[in-house]
């Protein structure tokens, strides 16, 4: 087992192609990290290769597990149940989603491992606008503050390779599919509308005492203005200064980006004022 390193769920040509956007940024912008790729090997029509990865592992379980989303976007879900199940290919692991963006040194992320078995980051606070239609999702409104210690998001996770982090994911992926039967399924994954998502069923296991305590896991937290700098909160840490520190950008709005490419081959953060 190496010491340290990346890994990536993709599932589907979307969530493949934008997971090769941030593996390329990753040896771009904080080389040294080897990283792994959990798919389901559909091969991306817009990169035709997995050559941005330095292991690849191919799962064939989709159709197991895609009766829990009759939405396509709601496969980004698929993290809780891979974690659970796979090898850990790293004595310290860095899940990262997808849609995320590495911008620079990363390296640190592995220290606050040194005391915590699981590290998250906090979720923005968000007020949302009202909608009409149940399952639409809301938009964002309007930025609370860039931190809200209450909330944690399921997009970055640091963790190291035991028995108990693979348990939490476990469990997480059980809660998970025990409120993804019946009816529910149709609601969409937004819990405003009576849905559900990963995130929502993260924060719920975080905040039982019950599960606390019987999973007896040590939990971190790391700044998300540095390692989980979400599109909502981009504006507002330009304003604050601290738009040049952040290291993990984590927003659908970088695969738009692919038309606006640099020397490098990876597409160019646009002027925050364009988004």
């Amino acid at each position: 087992m190496n010491k340290i390193g990346i890994i990536y769920i993709a599932y589907g040509e979307k969530s493949l192609n934008e997971a090769t956007i941030s593996a390329k940024s990753l040896k771009r912008n904080s080389p040294g990290f080897p990283s792994t790729l959990f798919t389901d090997s559909v091969i991306s029509s817009a990169f035709s290769s997995f050559d941005d990865f330095d292991d690849v592992v191919i799962l064939n379980n989709r159709r197991e597990i895609e009766y829990f989303f009759l939405e396509t976007d709601r496969m980004i879900a698929i993290k809780a149940n891979v974690l659970g199940q796979m090898n850990f290919p790293y004595e310290f692991n860095f899940y990262l989603d997808a849609d995320t963006y590495v911008k620079g040194d990363i390296s640190p992320v592995f220290d606050y491992l040194s005391c915590s078995d699981i590290v998250l980051t906090n979720d923005s606070k968000v007020e949302f606008s009202s909608s009409e239609f149940l399952g639409e999702r809301r938009k964002p409104e309007k930025l609370i503050q860039l931190t809200n210690p209450s909330v944690y998001n399921s997009g970055v996770i640091a963790f190291k390779a035991s028995d108990v982090t693979r348990q939490f994911f476990q469990t997480w992926w059980r809660k998970f599919a025990e409120v993804s039967v019946g009816e529910r399924r149709y609601m969409g994954k937004w819990s405003w509308a009576g849905g559900f998502n990963d995130q929502t069923i993260l924060n719920q296991i975080i905040r039982d005492e019950h599960h606390k305590k019987s999973l007896d896991i040590a939990i971190g937290v790391m700044p998300n203005t540095l390692y989980n700098g979400t599109g909502r909160m981009w504006k507002e840490m330009e304003r604050q200064g601290l738009w040049q520190n952040v290291r993990i950008l984590h927003s659908h709005y970088i695969y738009q980006w692919l038309d606006i490419v640099g020397e490098n081959g990876l597409p160019q953060i646009p002027p925050l004022e364009h988004l």
